[in-house]
């Protein structure tokens, strides 16, 4: 690599930012952009985009064969990469391919990887990919279990960046541990995001004791610039993230309150969401009986110019979470210049370094009113807190070029190595890889989202921009979609029915509830299941009815390119897509994102205007 004329091309394999999650895979998406700046390096990501699958078990595994088949089938026959990804950074192709997401009988435990694996095979034997020389991934589990597969069957070196918080959890599955360790195990290089993180790898895998390198995740300091303190908004405290547990929420919660006691004009911004709307809802129902509520506001999630604009305005940001591998937005908010008042959670201790006071303060974890005590005097000596100080100390240990330039130099060892040892099956790159400017696929260009659960539609229609189903067909079950008169529905009462057929039986984790109640009454469930089956092979048929109906509709005789949203919809598509009436999308809502950004973008270039945010 050093001195190649070209750069080289690699593939990474992780979360990336999303149009419906702006800031999911953040870090991956700096990096590869940092690492893309050096000139010397190519990125290609490849990131995974969850079709639920629902139901009971027979149901489930039906839904499981039909995605797996369908990804396979697109990938097969378009390329699933796009210029540019609707949530990442400018010039970094990206695939989403879908993958099934839930148990089935063949695959329990262990089906995250499982089904990453089997979506990544056939676009790895695809005839036309780029040279790459080494695949990247991030987190061992699942998506390096996917990588390694990649890796292995394109004769590529493997490195793995691990930045997951929730390792010790999968590692006391057995299945997963062993195939997290032969992972972690088969890679030429595994990078810890931190020390706290290295330590913990190591000791839980001795076989991997001296061969953890740790480098910090690369942190976009530029995007991120210190504001005069008289543009910011007193006592304003900033918080971004998940609304989960691990993230301290209860703890920030009545630490307010007690701040509110002292500094009664306090507010507190909560910037991004919750994983289900019962979360949310708990987190509401808190601050209400805290006495807070009318101070504090729970704000979706934020583009990167949200989070810049906000923390370009708060006097201080606030990080409770009880374990961090790293801390992506506590860099962030030092580049704005901000003071951190933060729990010792592991990853943000390191961030803060050894004179965290100079930064902030750092607190026990869980102790509410320590970490009040710790705001109210961080707001009092605002003025001893040097923003340029700041954002040149976070620049100094994360900025892009730092972290970047040791990332290449890593590749450059791992291929030094496998130069040495006799090469691999794949040659450096000769001429520059270049990612079509608005990868379509062939067809009439008409675009038909099969999306017959009307929950997971309507919460797709809440999260995604607008533009992103512009001039797309939907068909779908349930009462009028509002502004959408021409979506074909299913006959009326098909909503209830297969709302009915995929919430019966389906896994419920920790209960002995009514689905174990039934279990006991035996031959009753046995025929209940019965009944089910034949309801269903009658439902499935006639939502594949309305969806061939919906593809005839507007037919010119070529067929339209079909995104389905749930494994109940790629079931529903399955023999339209095996008749060839429809040509399936490699992935789903936010592949079509990606695809409808990438042409918002050509056609503004063309028109001479601006980006297609």
């Amino acid at each position: 690599m050093r001195g190649s004329p070209e750069p080289t091309a690699i593939l990474v394999v992780g979360w990336f930012p999303a149009a419906d999650e702006p800031s999911a895979g953040r870090f991956v998406a700096d990096q590869v952009e940092a690492l893309q700046a050096t000139r010397r390096i190519r990125p290609w990501v490849v990131s995974f985009e969850n079709a639920a699958l629902r139901g009971q078990a027979w149901l489930r595994t039906d839904q499981e064969a039909a995605v797996t088949a369908t990804t396979s089938r697109a990938v097969r026959a378009i390329s699933p990469f796009q210029a540019a990804g609707a949530g990442g950074p400018s010039g970094i192709p990206v695939a989403r391919l879908a993958v099934a997401a839930g148990t089935t009988g063949s695959a329990e435990h262990d089906h995250r990887a499982i089904h990453r694996s089997a979506a990544i095979e056939p676009l790895v034997e695809r005839p036309d990919l780029p040279d790459w020389r080494l695949v990247h991934a991030h987190v061992g589990y699942p998506e390096g279990v996917a990588a390694a597969v990649a890796a292995q069957r394109l004769s590529l070196p493997l490195v793995v960046t691990e930045h997951a918080t929730f390792v010790e959890s999968f590692l006391a599955d057995p299945g997963i541990r062993a195939r997290y360790v032969e992972t972690m195990l088969g890679a030429a290089r595994v990078i810890a995001v931190s020390r706290m993180l290295a330590t913990e790898l190591e000791g839980a895998i001795p076989a991997l004791a001296g061969r953890v390198v740790v480098i910090p995740n690369t942190v976009a300091v530029d995007d991120f610039q210190p504001a005069p303190r008289s543009e910011r908004v007193p006592d304003e405290l900033l918080w971004v993230g998940y609304r989960k547990e691990i993230k301290g929420i209860e703890s920030l919660l009545r630490a307010f309150r007690i701040v509110r006691e002292t500094r009664p004009a306090a507010t507190l911004r909560l910037i991004g969401r919750s994983a289900t709307s019962a979360d949310e809802t708990g987190w509401l129902r808190l601050a209400a009986e805290l006495g807070i509520a009318d101070a504090v506001r729970f704000e979706p999630p934020a583009d990167r110019a949200g989070v810049v604009a906000a923390m370009r305005r708060a006097s201080c940001f606030v990080h409770a979470s009880t374990r961090e591998t790293f801390g992506v937005v506590a860099v962030e908010a030092l580049a704005s210049g901000l003071p951190i008042v933060a729990t010792d959670s592991g990853g943000v201790t390191e961030v803060l370094g050894d004179t965290p006071d100079s930064l902030g303060t750092l607190v026990p974890t869980s102790d509410p009113a320590a970490f009040a005590a710790a705001v109210i005097r961080t707001l009092e000596r605002l003025e001893t807190f040097d923003p340029d100080t700041l954002h040149r100390y976070a620049k100094a240990r994360f900025g892009s070029i730092a972290v970047a330039g040791q990332i290449a130099t890593l590749y450059d060892e791992v291929l030094e190595e496998v130069d040495q040892a006799g090469g691999s099956t794949r040659g450096p790159a000769t001429t520059p890889v270049v990612a079509p400017s608005s990868p379509a696929a062939p067809g009439s260009g008409r675009i038909i989202l099969a999306a017959f659960l009307r929950t997971e539609l309507d919460r797709a229609l809440e999260r995604f921009p607008a533009w992103v189903l512009r001039d797309v067909e939907i068909a779908t079950s349930g009462p009028a979609l509002p502004g959408r008169s021409e979506a074909v529905r299913a006959p009326a009462g098909s909503d209830e029915r297969l709302a009915t057929l995929v919430e019966w039986g389906a896994p419920k984790t920790g209960t002995t509830g009514r689905f174990l109640r039934r279990i006991r009454r035996g031959s009753q469930l046995l025929a209940r299941i019965a009944g089910n089956q034949r309801a269903a092979g009658g439902l499935i048929a006639e939502l594949t009815r309305t969806l061939a109906f919906a593809i005839e509709r507007g037919s010119d005789g070529a067929p339209p390119l079909l995104v389905c949203l749930s494994g109940i919809d790629y079931l529903v598509a399955a023999p339209l897509i095996a008749a060839g009436d429809a040509l399936p999308a490699p992935g789903g809502l936010r592949w079509l994102a990606d695809r409808q950004a990438d042409r918002r973008t050509a056609d503004r270039a063309i028109s001479g205007g601006g980006s297609p945010a």
